[in-house]
C-alpha cells in the first residue's frame, strides 16, 4: 500500500482519523472482553 504523497496534509489527516478509529474500535473491543483477532 505505497504512499508517496503521506507527507501531504490530507493524508495526515486521513492517517489521524484512522487511527482514531482503530483507537475507539480497540476500545469497544476491550469493553466488550473480546480479543482484536
Amino acid at each position: 500500500m505505497p504512499t508517496p504523497d503521506a507527507t501531504t496534509p490530507q493524508a495526515k489527516g486521513f492517517r489521524r482519523a484512522v487511527s482514531e478509529l482503530d483507537a475507539k474500535q480497540a476500545e469497544a473491543i476491550m469493553v466488550r472482553g473480546q480479543s482484536p483477532r
